[in-house]
């Protein structure tokens, strides 16, 4: 072979290993991105601090709802303090205000006690933690003078109850049964006046809430109401916030 032969045949093998190293460095790069991408996608930090999503009967199914709620502009932590003046006579309320329990003297299926503060407008936004507690109540109500949840209540309470310790209810004007996919130890609230609506949450882990149900109604002036009922003397705990908490991210 001349060397013009052997020449053009070095420049090839020479293109070839080009190529070839070009292509195998293109596909590291493919798989190094992927792999940042699946990491970063599984980073907590990366998350919103509170995440909300729907909690319905299939496991897999769960749903991000934080655009349907909306950024937390307005939305406010309640200062929610129990009213002992507005406390049945079978309950006890915490010099704090922030726990009530049943005494144990019965005289109803659902004692209550009101908060302190009314809300008329705004969006806000409190907890309860219910414990391992086999009978409660939490929601709002527009009655200042009652200390007794009725049962079937016709008007002017919205309510999420548990009852014989497995059975979950949303509770108005009408009873409807709820299946909750999670152990259930403490209870969201928010309250969005404007737009008529109330919701409840499972909050599971701190971080992550699970939608359980929502009211819609055109509310009038409502308060705060708990009921940790009348078969067990453990309390319902308002979660106090730390200043530094800041408002949830919805």
């Amino acid at each position: 072979m001349d060397k013009k032969g052997r020449f053009f045949e070095v420049c090839s093998t020479e293109k070839i290993v080009s190529i070839v190293l070009g292509l195998s460095l293109l596909v590291s790069l493919i798989i190094n991105f992927v792999c940042c991408f699946k990491i970063r996608k599984r980073d907590p930090s990366n998350e919103d601090r509170y995440q909300f999503v729907n909690d319905p009967s299939n496991e897999d199914g769960y749903q991000s709802v934080n655009e349907s709620l909306g950024k937390a502009i307005d939305l406010k932590r309640a200062k929610v303090t129990l009213n002992p003046d507005t406390a049945n006579p079978s309950l006890t309320v915490s010099p704090d205000g922030s726990q009530v329990r049943f005494k144990g003297e019965r005289s109803a299926e659902w004692p209550s006690v009101l908060s302190r503060e009314g809300f008329t407008s705004g969006r806000h936004y409190w907890e309860v933690e219910v414990g391992e507690k086999g009978y409660w109540a939490l929601g709002i109500s527009t009655y200042l003078d009652e200390k007794i949840i009725p049962e079937k209540p016709e008007e002017g309470y919205w309510l999420l109850r548990r009852w014989k310790g497995n059975m979950y209810e949303a509770v108005s004007q009408s009873l409807v049964p709820l299946t909750l996919q999670h152990k259930l130890y403490k209870v969201g609230m928010i309250l969005d006046y404007q737009k008529g609506e109330l919701s409840f949450y499972n909050v599971y882990d701190g971080s992550t809430r699970y939608e359980i149900h929502t009211f819609n109604y055109k509310f009038t002036e409502v308060y705060p109401v708990f009921s940790p009922g009348s078969h067990d003397r453990g309390p319902l705990k308002i979660t106090r916030f730390k200043s530094g908490d800041g408002n949830p991210n919805l």
